[in-house]
């Protein structure tokens, strides 16, 4: 995720936005030729992303094996997103329904990441990809009228939609295409993570013992 907004001040202009202070006696000196005496902000340094993380809380995610797989991304994945500081991150589990677990108007932290991993119960007996896009982008909707409205941030936000599943379909999940091409003309970018394991041996039933 690159830094969007440039909000330092560095370099040596003619005009900008504030004076160097250390180039002011130089400038003196010099008669007033070497000029450039201000900053600008002109590199992006930090970051103002909108981004919401879904999570297949299906029994297929237990069933395949992935849902170890998944509760390990999600950890990975807060913590990373915290460090970085990259905006506002939400969290929401999916299955026939959508549960919101951390709204992305709270900060993500180490006590915010545990209660989310507790939250999962990967039992759902269904898979609605269109229940989940129609909730992500109405959400992600709403933080962006959040940030443009008086007293928000006032800033751009680029919008990802991460999705954390095992990638097997169902006739439940629909065509997804139709649904990424209506979230993309919202301004939300979807990203699809696959988690690929293999689903946990059967168990063995214990030898009978041996007849007498």
């Amino acid at each position: 995720l690159e830094p969007t907004h440039a909000t330092r001040l560095r370099g040596d202009y003619r005009t900008g936005k504030r004076l160097n202070m250390r180039k002011v006696v130089p400038y003196i000196a010099s008669g007033y030729r070497r000029d450039k005496i201000w900053l600008r902000r002109t590199k992006p340094s930090t970051r103002q992303y909108s981004l919401l993380l879904a999570v297949d809380d299906s029994e297929s995610m237990a069933l395949s094996g992935a849902a170890p797989l998944a509760v390990e991304a999600v950890a990975t994945l807060m913590t990373g997103l915290a460090q970085l500081e990259v905006g506002q991150v939400g969290v929401v589990a999916f299955a026939e329904s959508v549960r919101l677990l951390h709204p992305p108007a709270e900060p993500l932290s180490a006590a915010a990441t545990e209660r989310v991993l507790g939250e999962f119960t990967f039992g759902g007996g269904s898979t609605s990809m269109g229940e989940l896009m129609s909730s992500a982008v109405g959400l992600l909707a709403d933080q962006r009228a959040r940030a443009g409205a008086p007293g928000g941030s006032g800033l751009e936000q680029l919008q990802l939609l991460l999705i954390v599943s095992d990638g097997r379909r169902t006739p439940s999940w629909g065509d997804p295409g139709p649904l990424v091409r209506a979230a993309a003309a919202q301004g939300v970018r979807v990203c699809f993570i696959i988690l690929d394991a293999q689903p946990p041996p059967p168990t063995a039933l214990p030898a009978a013992p041996p007849a007498a």
